[in-house]
């Protein structure tokens, strides 16, 4: 597994490295995390370096890929939401380039980023380990 060091911008995706254990098992996956709309990937505050795992945040929520809110055109952070499905991929994407295109990672989403948790383990269960939904609501496919 590769070990992510500072923070990645993938067409304004931002994955960033919130932790440096010092003697983990290499052999446990990283902690991904996935923060809520109104956050940032700096929202994990203090927690990441209480774990003696590596932990990652992934926000998928600004990537200049996916359309924006056009309901709410003055919250620009919020997304365009007709589909999760774009948002799920994005965060794959993340996983992918985090694993260097192997192996599993544990995933955690706090309020809308565990409702993506949820979708990115449905579509992609061959990356998730296990969950971890933190203040959320179940994913429903609508549509």
């Amino acid at each position: 597994m590769a070990t992510l060091e500072g923070r990645l911008n993938i067409d304004g995706m931002q994955i960033q490295a919130l932790n440096d254990p010092q003697n983990f098992d290499p052999a446990l996956p990283t902690l991904v995390l996935l923060n809520g709309l109104a956050t940032s990937v700096d929202h994990w505050g203090e927690f990441p370096q209480h774990l003696e795992v590596p932990a990652v945040a992934i926000d998928a929520t600004r990537s200049t890929q996916l359309g924006r809110n056009p309901y709410f055109p003055f919250l620009s952070f919020l997304p365009s939401i007709p589909s999760l499905h774009p948002y799920a991929n994005q965060v794959a994407r993340g996983i992918t380039e985090i694993t260097e295109g192997g192996g599993q990672v544990d995933l955690g989403g706090y309020s809308f980023g565990g409702i993506l948790a949820q979708l990115v383990a449905l579509k992609y269960p061959e990356l998730i380990r296990r969950q971890v939904l933190i203040a959320t609501a179940p994913f429903a496919q609508c549509g």
